[in-house]
């Protein structure tokens, strides 16, 4: 009975610890849609140094735009990256529209003499890699139809070795360090 109630006490100190962190986070996403952008900056900065994924990808987003303090494309994308290799779907959507960097077709892409110094460089296969891991796991009708024309679009652009490739890299993935267990909170 003793091992029992140290079993219960230990399983609630750690269930109290990670609802702790669930609620820092969402209430970092109700600070930034009541405006106090810099808090819940401050919050999602702390929360994705702890290797909070769906933090990670927020930050990399008010990083990336500048969305609370100073823009820092090299930051953001190392965030975005982080949450991506996680598995986070959104991130690695993100990812796969910065490989692509189609303007006007995809949600983040900039004209080439222009991309911050950062910038990964256009390469369709890894683009590819990161959209057919994000398809796997994107939840929401939006997110699954943006999906959907990225693919159909990179695949008609895309080599057959380009295909092959991209397809090798997605089989090839495994999360790091974890796959993360996202949270529908949009």
């Amino acid at each position: 009975m003793k091992l029992f109630f140290t079993v219960l006490a230990v399983g609630l100190f750690f269930a109290s610890n990670f609802a702790l962190a669930e609620d820092e986070f969402l209430q970092a996403i109700d600070l930034e849609r009541a405006g106090n952008i810099a808090e819940a900056r401050r919050i999602m900065w702390k929360l994705a140094d702890q290797g909070d994924c769906d933090a990670q990808s927020q930050l990399a987003a008010m990083l990336i735009f500048g969305n609370g303090g100073e823009p820092d494309f090299d930051a953001g994308f190392h965030h975005l990256s982080a949450a991506a290799e996680q598995g986070e779907p959104l991130s690695q959507m993100s990812m796969g529209d910065l490989y692509y960097n189609e303007s006007g077709l995809t949600n983040l892409s900039c004209e080439p003499d222009k991309c911050p110094a950062g910038a990964p460089h256009r390469d369709l296969a890894v683009a590819y890699k990161w959209y057919l891991l994000a398809e796997k796991r994107v939840f929401t009708e939006k997110d699954r139809a943006y999906e959907a024309k990225l693919l159909g679009a990179i695949r008609s652009t895309m080599t057959p070795a380009e295909k092959i490739n991209g397809e090798k890299l997605a089989a090839e993935w495994k999360p790091t360090p974890r796959l993360c267990e996202l949270r529908h909170y949009y």
